[in-house]
């Protein structure tokens, strides 16, 4: 199943970031995209098997007209034409319809993107830390087809408004990233819940979730913070 995720994702996040220029009344065709990192994954220049060309393709044959900027890889090659990156500045942020975010590269200046692209659709939670801006993190509210384009602070304040203190473990918050990047659309078996923070989050997140424990007391912690920290649906989760 994650292979066939893995090989579905360009084509979903392209089609997201359809969504998100019709919210602004743009349409993908002659829309100018901009992919910020192309190279595997962070820090290297290897673009070999890089879900962002895949991307890049499925953009053009959408119609779109789209560049990258890489610090790591200088160009490469589509259909046999050589494709060279663009230097990375407020004003190439700001000539395009939309930023997207492919590659968490430690050396761009996120700050300077968030503040100067007029939309940025961020793939890799590179954004966290950034303030302002308008900002749609894949897997995070605001994504999934939901029609919000929010402030980055109103996306921190929603995503990381603290429950309990485990809330901001950073293992928590890198466990519900993964599972809001791929396995959207599913049930979630939350087994050994403990106090059921991630049960409660995946269920702000949309999904259905069932959390089981051994231990008797974890389940009544669970249930006793469900209950302080209901889902603003009124949705409830299973926990036994």
């Amino acid at each position: 199943m994650a292979d066939r995720m893995n090989r579905r994702m360009p084509l979903y996040i392209a089609e997201r970031i359809e969504a998100m220029l019709a919210q602004k009344g743009k349409t993908i065709n002659k829309a100018k995209i901009i992919l910020a990192g192309v190279a595997y994954k962070k820090d290297i220049d290897d673009v070999r098997e890089s879900p962002a060309l895949v991307l890049f393709e499925h953009l053009i044959k959408m119609g779109a007209s789209v560049s990258f900027t890489d610090p790591y890889v200088s160009s490469f090659k589509l259909n046999g034409e050589a494709i060279s990156s663009r230097t990375a500045n407020a004003q190439l942020w700001e000539s395009a319809d939309i930023v997207v975010i492919t590659t968490d590269h430690s050396v761009v200046d996120y700050q300077q993107l968030v503040d100067h692209a007029p939309l940025v659709f961020d793939t890799r939670n590179a954004t966290a830390h950034c303030t302002g801006g308008h900002v749609v993190i894949l897997g995070h509210p605001g994504d999934g087809g939901a029609p919000l384009l929010a402030n980055r602070d109103q996306v921190n304040e929603r995503y990381y408004g603290q429950i309990n203190s485990e809330e901001s473990h950073e293992a928590t918050r890198n466990r519900i990233h993964w599972i809001c990047r791929h396995v959207q659309g599913h049930t979630v078996l939350d087994v050994g819940c403990s106090q059921g923070i991630t049960s409660i989050l995946l269920g702000r997140e949309g999904f259905k979730v069932t959390a089981i424990d051994l231990e008797e007391g974890s389940i009544s912690y669970a249930k006793k913070n469900f209950a302080r920290n209901p889902h603003p649906s009124g949705k409830e989760s299973t926990f036994s």
